[in-house]
């Protein structure tokens, strides 16, 4: 078989893996902008996928250099066209970008196990730093897999051409999660108590809890309902009616024990007089 077919092999394996393994994870990263709660499963999961990725551009430096040694010795030309050059150019983004997520980005995922995501201060450059990330990644995969597919694009237009497809794809990329963090944080975000309201997940507020809202902050700081108020109210009258019972029926058995205490006593007084009067007869 031919060496070149190996490499194909090889740098097909790394885009397929890889290139999966980075869209499940730009999904399932989504539930976390709704405030769930981070578990252990969550974050085994994300790291078994974020090797998985890493293992497949492994793979596609393994193939892609390969490639290159091939046409180096066989074809000098085809080092020279924009497309490689750009895909060349993407990749070394993608493995920046890549090394930036494994270390910086994505541990923040296991450190939040028990808690949600982004339920601490520096909350919102978190959001910031994985949305950039996540926008990076998706275009830096996709982009060479549509170059390293597409050959009739060799020599067909000069790098700069392919560079302005990728920063579009880019911002394409970027604004599409934005849309959807903020969608899914403004529409199905989850309460946590205890969270500061600066860095919990933002939700609408109905028009009754506008009254709560504060003028210096920009959101709805949302109130209890009046509904709400009023079983609390009635809660802490029913708690009070009960804490006063049980300190009348203390008061009322303290009483029944000291009347016993009392007649015991005079009974004993009473038996110690007649003995005293029957010793004085004899």
């Amino acid at each position: 078989m031919d060496p070149k077919t190996y490499l194909v092999l090889l740098h097909l394996i790394g885009l397929v893996v890889g290139l999966g393994s980075v869209t499940t994870l730009d999904i399932y990263l989504l539930k976390f902008l709704r405030g769930d709660t981070v578990t252990k499963s969550d974050a085994h999961l994300v790291d078994l996928v974020a090797k998985l990725a890493g293992l497949g551009l492994l793979f596609l430096w393994i193939s892609g250099i390969g490639f290159l040694v091939m046409a180096w010795f066989n074809n000098p030309q085809l080092l020279t066209s924009p497309k490689v050059q750009a895909k060349l150019l993407v990749v070394g983004i993608l493995t920046i970008n890549g090394a930036f997520l494994h270390f910086k980005v994505l541990p923040q995922v296991e450190r939040a196990v028990g808690r949600p995501l982004f339920c601490r201060s520096g909350a919102r450059s978190d959001r910031i730093w994985m949305r950039v990330c996540g926008a990076v990644s998706a275009a830096s995969w996709w982009t060479p897999f549509f170059l390293g597919t597409v050959r009739e694009l060799n020599f067909a237009a000069p790098i700069h051409v392919f560079l302005a497809a990728y920063a579009v794809l880019l911002a394409v990329c970027l604004i599409g999660f934005t849309v959807v963090e903020h969608y899914l944080s403004t529409r199905w975000a989850r309460s946590h108590p205890g969270v500061a309201p600066d860095v919990a997940p933002a939700v609408h507020a109905a028009p009754a809890a506008l009254l709560y809202a504060k003028a210096a902050d920009d959101r709805p700081a949302i109130g209890p309902s009046p509904v709400v108020a009023a079983e609390e109210k009635s809660f802490a009258r029913s708690h009070e009616d009960q804490v006063d019972l049980h300190d009348d029926l203390d008061r009322r058995i303290r009483e029944r024990q000291m009347r016993a205490a009392r007649r015991r006593l005079g009974a004993s007084d009473a038996e110690a007089g007649d003995d005293a009067g029957d010793a004085a007869r004899h």
